[in-house]
């Protein structure tokens, strides 16, 4: 469980640093008599592309650990197992949009993940 918390502190940093690196390359493009709050707005939408396309790796390799582990429970499990998970990443991709915090988020979705592959049915 701790290191689903450490998961969780780092992917702010990860996407950070990620959007900071893009957003130097992506601000040289932008139109020179942009007001500031456009320029924030290229920003903040550069930087939830950058989340999203996070998200989706995430939920790809959730997707490659559900079709490579073996388990006792069989493939409907993993299959029920893996909707969940999914289910969840769905739901934190929504409250993202209304401004939950994105640590919290992947603490939310590692948590329940955690609840999810361990869960004896």
């Amino acid at each position: 469980m701790l290191g689903a918390y450490g998961l969780g502190a780092r992917f702010e940093g990860i996407l950070q640093r990620l959007g900071d690196a893009a957003w130097e390359t992506a601000k040289t493009a932008l139109p020179e008599h942009l007001e500031d709050e456009e320029v924030d707005a290229a920003q903040a939408g550069l930087h939830k592309g950058m989340r999203t396309s996070l998200l989706v790796e995430i939920e790809q390799a959730t997707r490659d650990f559900a079709l490579a582990s073996p388990s006792d429970a069989g493939v409907v499990a993993r299959s029920v197992r893996l909707g969940r998970a999914v289910g969840d990443l769905e739901k934190i991709s929504g409250l993202l949009e209304v401004n939950l915090n994105e640590a919290a988020a992947l603490e939310y979705f590692l948590l329940r993940s955690l609840r999810h592959w361990t869960a004896k049915n």
